[in-house]
């Protein structure tokens, strides 16, 4: 059993454990070679000698190794102690577990929206990838608080899956209070489950509780699979919360999955409508330069496979590259170079064939600009973008919006 003051791996020394469940225990440990904290994933040592276990804590490393997105951890190593124990090496994130944040006090409805749409940014990613979380939860999601506003970091891949990947026979799929119905019902974990688990997030976000919480775990999964969710605005009434933002819960709470948002940007595009909607009585306060960052989070990802086939790496890290720097410009609230970012990012999209991908991201930054200062730029980019397929005709756009 290690413990602190350890040297393990020859190059880490343990300062103290973090936490610990399921699988794994969480240290935090130095790295004296460069200089660096990390955190180290250690597996239970009651696992060891399981083989289906130790083959899902390596599926875990290889899981979150594939998701690059600023929202999520990054995974650094998988390395081995001597007894042969798998060692999980990650950045150490600074920040305070979300269910704390929740406890500690209610939060707005514009910082609640900021920081789900962060989350559903990084399940996109991970879906992109191919990889279903399996056991999304408030307290597996780091705050940060930054001067820019909130930076939330999903830091544990525990259950996650593959596709293709077979689950361990006897582990559940999850947390009760955040359980698919389906899953519960013992179908495997998919983006749709994950999406459900969103949602109970989002629920204990905006009420400071989960809908099914409390009593015996067979009541909590009888309930999620039974019971009508209450909406948050009668949940939680003292808060002001408006009826489009029920709407959006019940349906990322549909005891159906088809019934569900069909992807995690989808439902973080409704979480923004809601905002706006909300935010036209009030824009200044609920700070619109802010809220409007996690759109270009959404983008920061990699990939799809079918996207990731059409081009080189090199291209997919310029692309990424342009929306890191276009995050940065709506988070600083400069306009100039929010236009020159959308402007840059649909080029490089036409460069690619991506001709209608090109046109929904200047139609979003003629929407997000809309908010502050018509943009004359990108429209003449947008009307050029359809003059140029009415020309060629050897592509298709969208239907071109009406003016």
């Amino acid at each position: 059993m290690v413990r602190a003051g350890d040297v393990i791996c020859n190059r880490y020394l343990l300062r103290e454990q973090l936490g610990g469940g399921g699988m794994g225990i969480v240290y935090l440990a130095d790295e004296p070679a460069l200089a660096r904290t990390v955190a180290l994933k250690i597996l239970q040592p009651r696992y060891l000698h399981n083989p289906s276990v130790v083959a899902a804590f390596r599926e875990e490393a290889v899981a979150a190794s594939r998701v690059r997105h600023p929202c999520c951890v990054t995974i650094i190593a998988h390395d081995r102690l001597g007894d042969g124990t798998p060692v999980i090496v990650m950045e150490h994130i600074p920040g305070r577990p979300l269910g704390r944040v929740i406890a500690d006090e209610p939060i707005p409805l514009a910082r609640a929206v900021e920081i789900m749409v962060q989350i559903l940014s990084a399940l996109d990613a991970a879906h992109s990838t191919g990889v279903v979380h399996a056991d999304i939860k408030s307290d597996n999601f780091l705050v940060e608080a930054l001067d820019g506003g909130d930076h939330v970091t999903l830091i544990d891949f525990g259950l996650a899956r593959m596709d293709g990947s077979t689950p361990i026979a006897g582990m559940v799929s999850g947390t009760p209070e955040y359980m698919a119905p389906e899953v519960i019902r013992g179908s495997a974990p998919t983006p749709a489950s994950d999406l459900y688990s969103a949602g109970i997030v989002l629920y204990e976000i905006l009420t400071g509780t989960t809908p099914f919480a409390g009593g015996k775990t067979a009541d909590v999964l009888a309930r999620q699979l039974q019971d009508v969710v209450v909406p948050p605005s009668m949940r939680a009434p003292e808060r002001g919360l408006p009826r489009s933002v029920d709407e959006v819960v019940q349906r990322a709470l549909a005891k159906e999955p088809a019934d569900r948002f069909a992807t995690a940007a989808e439902m973080a595009r409704a979480l923004r409508a809601v905002l706006r909607g909300y935010g036209h009585r009030d824009v200044r306060d609920v700070h619109w330069d802010r809220i409007a960052a996690p759109d270009s989070i959404t983008n920061v990802c990699t990939p799809p496979p079918e996207r990731l086939a059409r081009g080189s790496e090199a291209r997919v890290a310029a692309l990424a590259g342009i929306r890191h720097s276009l995050g940065t410009a709506i988070v600083r609230g400069d306009i100039s170079d929010i236009e020159d970012g959308y402007a840059a990012l649909a080029n490089a999209l036409v460069r690619e064939g991506s001709f209608a991908d090109a046109a929904r991201e200047l139609e979003e930054g003629i929407a997000l600009l809309g908010a502050h200062v018509p943009s004359e730029r990108l429209t003449a980019e947008l009307e050029a973008l359809y003059s140029d397929a009415a020309q060629r005709r050897t592509w298709r756009l969208p239907t071109k919006p009406s003016p």
